[in-house]
């Protein structure tokens, strides 16, 4: 079952401890808080203790079930005298089941429940990394996101107050002025919705952690960007075929479903008990056959039987219940093939993922390098009069569209490679681990939604 181990707590502390010291958040700082305070893992946690106790439920119906009786009753006789006595009882009673299969066949039911109980927890508690993981680096692109948007503006800006000086000068025409102020204007109110789109990212982080964040820390556009290990489509597929968390607890229920099934069939078979009495007070409180020991006085009695029980009809009640069984057993069966081909989807789709935003974000870093070079070219083409304004704002434009793809590209390669694990049941805090090894402390978006060598070389345009 998915755990998490002390090791990995002590770390949560460690990170939770510096985040107070430097009043920023980071990813593992973060989870540690989901765990601690978000409901729905708490939900899940109960719901498994719940479902859990089904196992000795079942068992109960297997082992000894002890009473203690005890009575204080009057009795009136009428034979030659009226004669009224006051009396009282004690009996114990020992019942033990000997043969019945159909509550050997529950107890076997109710463990595979259990398994499904935990798998569904452990299912949980992966899920909740990958959740994690996304509401903070949603967080981070809605930032870098923003700061790019906020750099585009200024762009605008500045070129919005070249034009209008070139016009005042009479370089330029009225035209121009209306097209650069159309492109601060649109570039103005994509910064009020990147704002606020950082805003709900925060407020969706609040929502998962249970608590107010402090600004995050970002990660490094130094980390590695590989290809997924192994490199082969069906190896993934195969592992999630064996350790896919859903699918495991989709086959628990299945075997759960069996299981009932054979304890409803059971139902038509026969049952032998044993029982073991011991009574002790007034004879005439004890439950005697006509005849049987002494008018009053106290008695002790000690019994031993053996009960057989075959059912013969009830009504049709036992074949309807083998009937549902039977439809429940097949149903889960289609669940299982369903789910099965779904995680072979997801597997796949996932493995493709990473591979191609690997490929995008190798491809959109080459693309901003490409589009700084335009710009530039652009910018003094203009000014010998080959270009017009109206090729500068697209340039520039292009540009700040680049930044915002490689962005958003980086971020999801990082999130593909954790679906990829997720679906193959191998997701663990110590993926988050591993990518808090590339927190930048110092991040800053308005200075690093760049690469730095490419904010060196952009810093003209940029």
């Amino acid at each position: 079952m998915f755990r998490l181990s002390l090791i990995t707590l002590l770390i949560f502390t460690s990170q939770a401890n510096a985040v107070e010291t430097s009043s920023r958040s980071t990813l593992m700082s973060v989870y540690s808080q989901v765990v601690e305070h978000n409901s729905e893992i708490a939900a899940a946690q109960e719901d498994y203790f719940a479902r859990r106790e089904a196992v000795p439920q079942a068992r109960a119906d297997l082992l000894p079930q002890i009473d203690l009786q005890a009575l204080n009753g009057s009795t009136r006789t009428n034979l030659h005298d009226v004669d009224t006595r006051n009396g009282s009882l004690y009996r114990v009673t020992l019942n033990q089941p000997l043969f019945d299969a159909a509550h050997w066949f529950n107890l076997k039911s109710a463990n595979a429940l259990s398994e499904q109980a935990k798998l569904d927890f452990s299912t949980v508690q992966q899920e909740l990394v990958l959740k994690t993981a996304q509401a903070y680096f949603d967080t981070l692109l809605a930032e870098d996101t923003l700061a790019a948007t906020k750099a585009e503006l200024r762009a605008f800006e500045r070129q919005l107050n070249q034009t209008r000086q070139r016009y005042d000068a009479g370089l330029s025409d009225q035209n121009d002025v209306l097209s650069a102020q159309a492109s601060y204007d649109r570039s103005h109110a994509s910064v009020i919705n990147a704002q606020r789109l950082t805003d709900d990212a925060y407020q969706a982080l609040n929502r998962l952690t249970g608590q107010p964040q402090a600004p995050l820390i970002g990660i490094r556009h130094t980390l590695p960007v590989e290809p997924p290990i192994p490199n082969e489509a069906q190896s993934w597929v195969d592992q999630a075929l064996t350790q896919n968390l859903r699918l495991r607890a989709s086959q628990a229920r299945t075997q759960a479903a069996q299981e009932n099934l054979r304890s409803q069939k059971a139902a038509h078979l026969p049952t032998l008990g044993l029982q073991l009495g011991y009574a002790e007070g007034d004879a005439d409180v004890m439950d005697n056959p006509p005849g049987f020991g002494q008018r009053g006085g106290n008695e002790k009695q000690s019994s031993v039987q053996l009960n057989f029980k075959l059912p013969l009809y009830s009504g049709g009640r036992t074949s309807s219940r083998v009937r549902e069984a039977y439809h429940r057993f097949d149903e889960s069966e289609y669940d299982q093939t369903s789910l099965q081909r779904e995680v072979v989807e997801t597997s796949r789709n996932a493995f493709r993922s990473v591979n191609s935003e690997r490929e995008q974000v190798r491809a959109l870093r080459q693309t901003i390098i490409s589009s700084q070079g335009a710009l530039h070219a652009t910018e003094v083409g203009y000014e010998v009069g080959n270009r017009n304004i109206v090729d500068i704002l697209s340039a520039q434009r292009d540009l700040y569209n680049a930044v915002r793809d490689y962005n958003l590209a980086r971020y999801s390669y990082i999130l593909s490679g954790l679906r990829l694990k997720l679906a193959a049941g191998t997701l663990s805090p110590a993926d988050l681990q591993s990518l808090a090894q590339y927190l930048k402390p110092d991040y800053d978006p308005d200075k690093d939604f760049l690469p730095a060598d490419l904010a060196q070389q952009g810093v003209k345009t940029l």
